[in-house]
């Protein structure tokens, strides 16, 4: 009797396990799924023909600021960070500029004065002066990724640490 009651809680422990297996997969493919959509408006992103990059916490984005301009092909949004605005706008990567992870700057005329590496690809940093009076307009990061090509463009000037956070925070969508 002893033995039999042995194997039935056996039996029960085995299957609520198996059980408890299962709803934890679904759970996690389901957040897999909900978390790799992309912020972008269904509307927007129908007409793209290139993947978004855009900051993981998407709070961070303002979302009145999506704006895409079909004749260029390109999206620009507000991000918040560190305190200040950062304009990004993507585009397709032109075939001038190499591969991922070896995207070549100056074949499109940037001359950056800092790079960093981030999950998705090496960063490059530029700053930009008005034409004429050399008046400083701000920076820019620049990455180009899964044939995505982002300008982050801040007019405060960030660190190059801040500037480093914001891109390994970024999310590429599927």
């Amino acid at each position: 009797m002893r033995l039999n009651l042995s194997l039935n809680v056996t039996r029960k422990v085995a299957v609520i396990s198996v059980a408890a297996a299962v709803v934890a997969a679904a759970g996690a493919i389901v957040l897999v799924k909900l978390d790799s959509k992309s912020p972008v408006p269904t509307s927007i992103a129908r007409q793209l023909s290139y993947k978004t990059i855009y900051p993981a916490k998407v709070s961070q984005i303002d979302p009145a600021s999506y704006n895409y301009q079909a004749d260029q092909k390109t999206l620009s949004f507000t991000v918040a960070a560190d305190n200040t605005k950062v304009a990004f706008t993507e585009q397709a990567a032109p075939d001038s500029l190499g591969t991922d992870g070896q995207a070549y700057y100056p074949a499109l005329g940037l001359h950056p004065y800092a790079q960093f590496k981030t999950k998705l690809g090496p960063v490059a940093l530029a700053k930009f002066w008005q034409s004429g009076s050399l008046k400083p307009v701000g920076e820019s990061a620049i990455l180009a990724s899964g044939g995505t090509f982002l300008i982050a463009h801040s007019e405060k000037s960030l660190t190059n640490a801040e500037w480093k956070n914001l891109f390994d925070s970024l999310k590429i969508s599927k």
